[in-house]
């Protein structure tokens, strides 16, 4: 069975990609600042960062981890540069990103803002019933919180099921993608 694409998807793995910051405070009041980078085809989480303080580093440290795993992927057909897209409000006008990206080899700023940024917001909904409502008394320190992270992304790209993605994960349906994009060139 073939499967037909729905026009919230773009045309090819790693064409576009999400970064969004959210704000998360522990049992004990300690407030970290959670940055994820998304894969939009496939809602892949490429990386994260975890910090303690909200800050254009930590950012940035996300995007080059990105960056690095992109690369390291060996990805001989995704040739293009990357969209990087920044959901939070203003960030898409800071310098500071804006100068990291132009440097980049593998990313550039989009001309125009994306259009869907339901993708990321449907993520930080179902990241935080999942985990953050399901976890929130065991989430005692930057550690922990760090560790249930970790595992949460894996969950996300290797086991949970999406129903846009026609009940594959994002790994299953990235997979794919990659595997028609290399058989069409």
């Amino acid at each position: 069975m073939a499967l037909s694409v729905s026009k919230t998807f773009q045309f090819k793995p790693y064409e576009h990609l999400l970064c969004g910051t959210k704000e998360l405070t522990t049992p004990k009041g300690k407030t970290y600042y959670l940055t994820v980078v998304m894969e939009v085809y496939s809602r892949f989480i490429v990386s994260y960062d975890l910090s303690k303080t909200q800050s254009d580093a930590s950012v940035i440290k996300a995007l080059k981890i990105a960056e690095e795993c992109i690369v390291n992927r060996a990805i001989p057909h995704v040739t293009d540069k990357s969209f990087v897209h920044f959901t939070q409000r203003g960030a898409a006008k800071n310098q500071a990103y804006i100068d990291y990206v132009e440097r980049s080899s593998r990313f550039v700023m989009p001309v125009e803002a994306f259009k869907n940024k339901n993708v990321m917001a449907a993520f930080w909904r179902r990241f935080t019933e999942d985990f953050v409502e399901r976890f929130y008394r065991h989430l005692t320190s930057y550690k922990v919180l760090d560790d249930y992270i970790y595992t949460y992304c894996q969950y996300n790209n290797d086991e949970r099921p999406h129903e846009p993605l026609f009940g594959l994960t994002p790994r299953q349906f990235l997979e794919g993608a990659l595997m028609r994009y290399a058989d069409s060139r």
